[in-house]
């Protein structure tokens, strides 16, 4: 290989050997940083479940309670007791129905009659469930979530369910398996939330990264913006990048050092003998001094010759 062609090629090799350690930092910095949100958004997920769990405990718990009461239906007793349930931090009223009309709620009796709202699926445990609704009895016009069960409805501020944290940037939603929707906070692109209903799982789309929780009919999807990952990148950036350039540092120079040693001239004389470039044809008034050889077989012949 000639000296042009060792130059060339140690170039050549020395941009890669720099370049590939740097494009390697970057990109293990962005799949370290897109990996730990999405571990964060998993986690928000699963705590979305946790919180319905308990939310629809807390609600069979009221209605098994006040189900099971002797006492004469919107009496005062009647009505104490089903207030004595929104104490609890979870139910917002309960109400007690007579042929599908309401009758009475913790808050005394209706003048109006209102008719049960009808429910949109039923657990496992014959809670029937509706989805979030404008309902009359509720002062402030809040959509709430009826939990029915015999004779009474407990209901509920759908919005606790997604209030598990202070990151105003991450959506959160909730739906049951059968499309719909419960709860949303800073709610996404709605064509990836239908997608995500029809399909669950967890990655990224052109502008979100998302993930995706279920059990027991219900889905949970926690988002965020992929903007949100830029802290993370620098972070893992100023750990990772260090190393690459050290690395590449160490490949570039061990190729100058190959390099060099191959382009010595102790090197290119070792070269030339190896490739018998001393051996070229003799003028013709040379030849019969040396007809005894027959080949040329190293420098020192010639030189004797």
């Amino acid at each position: 290989m000639t000296s042009r062609n060792v130059i060339l090629l140690g170039a050549v090799l020395a941009t890669f050997g720099a370049a590939l350690p740097l494009a390697a930092a970057a990109y293990l910095s962005w799949q370290l940083a897109l990996n730990g949100e999405q571990e964060r958004l998993s986690a928000l997920a699963e705590r979305l479940i946790t919180r319905i769990n308990m939310t629809i405990d807390d609600a069979g718990q009221a209605l098994e309670t006040i189900n099971a009461t002797d006492l004469v239906p919107c009496s005062e007793p009647h009505i104490a007791e089903m207030r004595a349930l929104t104490t609890t931090g979870t139910i917002n009223e309960v109400g007690y129905f007579v042929g599908g009309l309401l009758k009475c709620t913790s808050w005394g009796i209706t003048k109006t009659p209102v008719p049960m709202a009808p429910a949109d699926f039923t657990t496992a445990n014959g809670i029937a469930i509706t989805a979030p609704f404008q309902s009359s009895i509720v002062s402030d016009g809040r959509p709430v979530m009826g939990f029915q069960l015999g004779s009474y409805s407990v209901l509920v501020d759908p919005q606790r369910f997604v209030d598990v944290n202070d990151d105003t940037s991450s959506g959160l939603v909730i739906a049951h398996e059968n499309g719909t929707l419960i709860s949303a906070n800073n709610i996404p692109n709605p064509a990836l939330l239908a997608s995500l209903v029809a399909s669950p799982g967890s990655g990224m789309d052109d502008g979100t990264i998302f993930s995706v929780a279920g059990q027991n009919g219900w889905l949970t999807m926690a988002t965020s913006p992929r903007s949100t990952i830029l802290a993370g990148l620098q972070r893992q950036l100023l750990v990772l990048l260090p190393i690459g350039i050290a690395i590449a540092a160490l490949i570039v120079g061990a190729i100058i050092w190959v390099s060099r040693k191959r382009l010595s001239p102790a090197s290119e004389l070792a070269r030339a003998v190896r490739n018998r470039e001393f051996c070229r044809p003799l003028p013709a008034a040379h030849r019969t001094q040396i007809r005894h050889l027959r080949r040329c077989r190293s420098p020192g012949a010639l030189a004797t010759a």
